[in-house]
C-alpha cells in the first residue's frame, strides 16, 4: 500500500517526542528506529538518523524536545526556535555545557553529505520526500531552523563549508542541502 502523507507539523512532531518521554529509554530508542523503515529514507539514511537519534544525539534531543514540551513554546504559533536559544542552551547545561557534544556534531554531517556503498552523494536532507513525511508540508523551513539552532550551539557540520569540504574530501561537484 502506497504511504499516505499526514498532517505533519513540528508541534505534532514535538507532541510526540513528549509521548515518548514517558516510555523507557530503550523503548523509545527501538519506537524511532521501527518509525524510520517507513520514512522514506534509504538504509544508509535510515542507519545514520537511527544513529544520530539513537545513541550520538540521544541526550542532546531529549533535554531540548523535553525542554519544548515543559516550557510551553509549542503553545505559539508558529514556533521560531532560534527565538528560545538561551532555554534551549539551559537546557543542554546538564549534559552538554549548553552545546552540542563533539560526537553528536560530527554526526550530524551525514544529513547534508555522506559516503556510502556507492561512492559520496547528497545526505538524508536531500531525500526531499523522506523529510517532508518526518517534518510535515513546511519541512524546509523547519530544517533551516534546525541547522541554525545546531549552528549557535557550537556546531558547523550542517553548512557544507569550503573547509568541510576539503577536510572530508567531498567532490567538487557534490550537491549538499540546502541546495540539493
Amino acid at each position: 500500500a502506497e504511504w499516505k502523507k499526514r498532517n505533519a507539523t513540528p508541534e505534532k512532531f514535538a507532541e510526540n517526542v513528549k509521548k515518548d518521554s514517558a516510555a523507557p529509554e530503550l523503548e523509545r530508542v527501538e519506537g524511532m528506529q521501527a518509525f524510520l523503515t517507513c520514512s522514506g529514507w534509504d538504509e544508509e539514511c535510515q542507519s545514520a538518523v537511527s544513529s544520530i537519534v539513537g545513541a550520538t544525539c540521544f541526550y542532546e534531543i531529549e533535554a531540548i524536545s523535553q525542554w519544548f514540551v515543559s516550557s510551553g513554546v509549542l503553545k505559539n504559533k508558529p514556533v521560531n526556535a532560534t527565538a528560545h536559544m538561551s532555554g534551549i542552551e539551559e537546557a543542554l547545561g546538564p549534559c552538554c555545557d549548553g552545546k552540542l557534544s563533539d560526537a553528536c556534531c560530527v554526526s550530524l554531517s551525514s544529513m547534508i553529505a555522506q559516503y556510502g556503498r556507492v561512492g559520496w552523494r547528497a545526505g538524508c536532507l536531500c531525500e526531499k520526500q523522506a523529510v517532508e513525511r518526518m517534518f510535515g508540508d513546511d519541512s524546509e523551513e523547519f530544517v533551516k531552523q534546525i541547522a541554525e539552532v545546531v549552528k549557535k550551539l557550537g556546531c558547523d557540520q550542517m553548512e557544507g563549508s569550503a573547509k568541510q569540504r576539503s577536510d572530508e574530501g567531498w567532490p567538487d561537484d557534490l550537491s549538499v542541502w540546502p541546495q540539493c
